[in-house]
């Protein structure tokens, strides 16, 4: 068994946080790949820790959805791994991350995070979940801290970080400039 963790304890605030523009997204899934790309130095949508989903029968506004991991303030993630494989790095962002040699691929974690699909992803092959670190485990990809690869790739710039905690669910969905060519096409800008 993993480290032990104070689960009574208040965990440190993320200070870095994933924000996308769900009517910007194309659905191109670039960002999904180069997330796989980055950490994996594989391109399958497996082993990304963002995800873009569908409904291909649905209409704009709402066809495509961008999961992103909200770096929660009281992880339910974290609280569920029995192994202590989860943590938060105060060194990175406060970010949630995984620690791939504790985790045993129980999927505890998936199931105990609040979003639907979950944030956390298992990759069959390797055996293990993974999960958004705000790229700090990414040996395919050399950047600056604080960069990350998702929101480099992103062709219409539907992703962006913020300092600011996003406000409730809504504050992770927001308006990243819609407008100029937008407008002239008569699509939604606000």
């Amino acid at each position: 068994m993993g480290g032990t963790l104070d689960l009574e304890a208040d965990l440190p605030e993320a200070s870095l946080f994933l924000i996308s523009d769900p009517k910007k997204c194309t659905g191109c899934h670039s960002c999904m790949v180069t997330c796989a790309l980055a950490h994996e130095g594989k391109a399958q949508f497996s082993s990304a820790r963002i995800l873009i989903s569908e409904d291909r029968f649905g209409s704009f506004p709402i066809d495509i959805t961008v999961g992103t991991c909200r770096q929660c303030k009281d992880p339910a993630c974290l609280r569920a791994c029995q192994e202590g494989a989860i943590s938060v790095d105060e060194e990175h962002f406060g970010a949630r991350v995984i620690d791939p040699d504790l985790c045993t691929g129980c999927r505890r974690c998936m199931r105990a995070c609040h979003f639907y699909p979950s944030r956390v992803r298992f990759m069959r092959e390797a055996k293990r979940t993974v999960k958004c670190d705000l790229c700090r485990d990414t040996p395919h990809w050399k950047h600056e801290k604080g960069r990350l690869a998702c929101v480099e790739v992103c062709p219409v710039n539907a992703l962006a970080t913020t300092t600011e905690p996003p406000l409730g669910l809504s504050g992770y969905e927001v308006n990243l400039r819609r407008g100029g060519g937008w407008s002239k096409l008569d699509l939604p800008t606000g």
